[in-house]
Formats: structure tokens, C-alpha cells, sequence
């Protein structure tokens, strides 16, 4: 690949061909990015991974812990950890409880506390564990519906989502996401 690596994409479904263009539209040989279609729940595998990354996954399960250990599991020595999820605790989860209300009721709330992950994250023989929000406030709303007045909320949300941006500061009230990163190195 483009940085002299592997790229191996697990997913329950994947769309071969929006995936066979991004490889072109970023100049990735053909078929250089290993797809495999499974259940995350079920997949198995003894080759372990460099880079174990998702975003916006762990919070539509209830039990967060044994979700992240799945990750985890998929660690080699030496390789990095990074989870993204949504923050609905704040002022996000506060525009999609009354405006988004389908988009917020598939999400397990409990799993977007730091403390609460951070506990997990002890369970782990992980270093450098952070657990934190993204300074990077912002607030959406799904575009599934489209209908006049969805369209004048959207707008709203986005001239909202663009002023709370004048302050960066991580926090549960404004930040968008939560990040859980660590590295797994095992001495020798």
C-alpha cells in the first residue's frame, strides 16, 4: 500500500466495489485491501494485527467491555489501539434525543462515560491507555429524513455545530467524540 503496509478491513458488510474505488481514487494498487465479511462477534483469527482501529462501533453493543477486549485481542506486540465513538452525553446527545430520536436510541449511552471506560481499559496489559475527549466540538443530525423543516433544523444545527467550534475545549458537554487509544508491547 501507499505506506508500505497491509490493510485488512473486517465488516458484517462491505461494499467490494465502493472499496475497489477508494483504492483507485487514493492511487492503491488494485485489490490491495483485504476485505473480510464476518460477523465481529464470530470472527476468529491467529494473525494479529499492527493497528486495530474502529470508530463509531463499540457504542451500539451493551456489553463494552467484551467489545473492547475483541480489539484487543486482535493486538500484536507492539501495535497501537484506537477507538472512536460518539459523545452523547452532552450537548450532542441532547440535539439527537429530540431531533434524531431514532439515530439516538441505537446507541448504548453507558459505554460514552470516560470513567466507566477507563475502568475497562485496566483490565487490559495495555501502556499509554488514554481515554479522553476530542477537543473538537460539533453537533449533527442524521440525514435519513428529508423532509422542509428537516432541512431548516439541519442548517441550524450546522451554523450551531460552527459557532461552538470558536471554543475547542474538550468536555463532556461539548465534545463530538470520545478517543480510546493504547499500545500493547510486551517485554521480551
Amino acid at each position: 500500500l501507499k505506506y508500505n503496509s497491509d490493510l485488512t478491513l473486517l465488516d458484517y458488510y462491505i461494499d467490494n466495489e465502493y472499496i475497489r474505488q477508494v483504492e483507485i481514487t487514493n492511487g492503491i494498487p488494485q485489490n490491495s485491501i483485504k476485505l473480510i465479511n464476518s460477523d465481529f462477534f464470530i470472527f476468529n483469527s491467529d494473525l494479529k494485527y499492527d493497528f486495530v482501529f474502529s470508530n463509531g462501533f463499540i457504542e451500539h453493543f451493551e456489553n463494552t467491555e467484551d467489545v473492547i477486549k475483541r480489539h484487543v485481542d486482535l493486538m500484536c506486540n507492539n501495535s497501537q489501539l484506537l477507538i472512536l465513538l460518539p459523545n452523547l452525553k452532552g450537548l450532542n446527545g441532547f440535539v439527537h434525543k429530540y431531533f434524531d430520536n431514532e439515530v439516538y436510541k441505537i446507541h448504548n449511552l453507558e459505554c460514552m462515560d470516560l470513567i466507566f471506560l477507563k475502568k475497562i481499559m485496566e483490565n487490559f496489559d495495555l501502556s499509554d491507555v488514554k481515554v479522553e475527549y476530542i477537543n473538537k466540538p460539533m453537533i449533527w443530525i442524521s440525514d435519513k429524513k428529508n423532509t422542509y423543516i428537516r432541512k431548516i433544523l439541519k442548517k441550524i444545527v450546522r451554523i450551531v455545530s460552527f459557532l461552538i467550534k470558536l471554543f475547542p475545549i474538550p468536555s463532556k458537554f461539548l465534545s463530538a467524540f470520545i478517543v480510546i487509544s493504547a499500545i500493547k508491547k510486551i517485554a521480551v
